[in-house]
């Protein structure tokens, strides 16, 4: 759970999880 929230703090370093994680 607590990655999610540093995907969200970092999209730009790998938008690619962002997108696995919204999607």
């Amino acid at each position: 759970m607590a990655s999610n929230e540093n995907n969200d703090e970092k999209p730009n370093l790998r938008p690619t999880k962002r997108i696995a994680a919204g999607g």
